[in-house]
């Protein structure tokens, strides 16, 4: 008996010698993945999710209306994610409508294409990713706290084209951040964002270069821009109708601003500033729009309205360094440009018929009016500083001296002389190696000389400027 089990105990030795020499010969696979659209096969999965479709898992949140929701959670996703509108399952098409809480937080993800049916991004959906870009389509009606906080790769942001205003949430009490320890390099605004009125919309904008707004903006939020200190231009489109307080706060390197030709009246509101929110130090004007930025050139497309407490008139551009100023053919009216210590020329065309003041702009030297009946000033006290009246030229077309010698305000000037507004002008060109190669009208075609209205010069040193004619 004894010896049996010896034997039988020999065999078994023998047996697992030999599978254990088996096993470490075999070559050894335990990791070799199966990607399906960037998910790896022994990645962790969602603690909950439904169905798993092309790589990707999802909850359901109606049956009724076969709608989906995308789950996931830390180390669930890697690379390049795209979310489709719909996905096809056991014959029933269902939408994907929501990125839930978490659903990539600190994942590896590179970019993530989010589908049109999107309307909601959860609290801390991004968190801690390394995504690099993102397009928030126009379907997103909810941006949730935290979203993409501590996403310090993402250099370039989009909000893509809509009419539906994308809400910055934030619940009851709680503080609202959006885009925290993200270094934007590059932002496309392409619809109203609602935001916390006290907050700016972008908790960090100091290393964006380039912001550009799309033509279904309607309003500019309160501190949407704030702290962009990096921008050196900006276009603001037709559709903008409302610009709100602190909106351009610490733009600290802005030098171009453009207002584009419309008919629509642009309304800002005014309220003090403060050193923390990059109010002005011009005494009593320290609630100016733009009181911050160095703005050298100045493009008037639209008229403008003030809606302050602090000043019927407003002081939109208060003691920037403006050296020139061009005013578009749609504008009737000029509110305030006060304190525009370095404008030395600016031009009026026919189509404006009020002004506010141009006080403090003391090294104004060369006015043109275009039109034959001068325009007129809201206060015969508040227009220019007694020191333009005496050293600057007055231009007025010809024939019309004594209508301005008799104006109030403008019967002020010591010197007014009349020139041809038809005759031939070119654009002044100090450097007599440069030399003007082509001459576009704003629809972008050749021309053969300058036309009435905006045109675009083409040097030969390469440079563009807009000239108004």
């Amino acid at each position: 008996m004894n010896k049996a089990v010896k034997i039988v105990g020999l065999i078994m030795c023998i047996l697992v010698g030999t599978l254990k020499g088996f096993i470490q010969a075999a070559p050894l696979n335990l990791n070799i993945n199966v990607v399906k659209n960037n998910v790896l096969s022994n990645s962790a999965t969602p603690e909950k999710y439904d169905l798993e479709i092309d790589g990707i898992f999802y909850q359901i949140t109606s049956i009724d209306n076969l709608i989906l929701k995308v789950v996931g959670g830390e180390n669930v996703y890697s690379g390049d994610i795209v979310i489709p509108d719909e996905v096809d399952y056991r014959g029933k098409k269902f939408q994907i409508t929501s990125i839930d809480y978490q659903c990539f937080y600190n994942s590896a993800v590179t970019t993530v294409k989010l589908g049109d049916n999107i309307s909601s991004i959860g609290r801390y959906a991004f968190y801690g990713s390394t995504i690099r870009e993102i397009v928030i389509p126009a379907s997103v009606k909810t941006l949730y706290e935290h979203s993409f906080d501590n996403c310090q790769s993402l250099t370039k942001l989009t909000i893509s084209d809509g009419t539906d205003v994308l809400d910055f949430y934030s619940s009851s009490g709680n503080v609202p951040v959006y885009f925290v320890n993200c270094p934007i390099e590059y932002l496309y605004i392409g619809r109203n964002i609602d935001h916390w009125p006290w907050n700016p919309a972008f908790e960090d904008l100091s290393n964006a270069t380039e912001i550009k707004i799309g033509s279904t903006v309607t309003e500019f939020d309160n501190y949407l821009l704030s702290g962009a200190s990096k921008i050196t231009s900006l276009i603001i489109p037709q559709s903008v109708k409302t610009l709100r307080n602190g909106a351009f706060n610490n733009c600290s390197s802005l030098k171009s601003v453009i207002f584009e030709d419309g008919e629509e009246t642009v309304i800002y509101t005014s309220g003090r500033g403060s050193t923390e929110t990059g109010g002005c130090t011009g005494g009593s004007v320290n609630y100016a729009m733009f009181c911050d930025s160095p703005i050298e050139y100045l493009y008037i497309g639209r008229n403008f309205q003030v809606a302050s407490n602090y000043s019927s008139s407003g002081a939109m551009f208060d003691y920037t360094p403006v050296k020139k100023m061009e005013i578009g053919s749609m504008v009737t009216t000029l509110i305030a440009l006060r304190n525009l210590r370095e404008l030395s020329e600016i031009k009026l065309p026919k189509n404006v018929e009020n002004v506010s003041s141009f006080s403090g702009c003391n090294n104004l030297r060369k006015i043109i009016c275009d039109s034959s009946v001068p325009p007129s000033f809201k206060s015969e006290y508040s227009n220019f500083s007694n020191i333009v009246f005496v050293e600057a030229t007055l231009y007025v077309p010809k024939g019309c001296v004594g209508t301005y010698q008799m104006a109030e305000v403008w019967k002020n000037f010591f010197e007014i002389t009349e020139y041809d507004e038809n005759a031939a002008l070119s654009p002044v060109i100090t450097d007599e190696s440069v030399s003007i190669t082509k001459i576009f009208d704003i629809n972008g075609q050749l021309q053969t000389h300058l036309q009435k209205g905006l045109n675009i010069i083409i040097y030969s040193d390469g440079s563009v400027k807009k000239v108004i004619y």
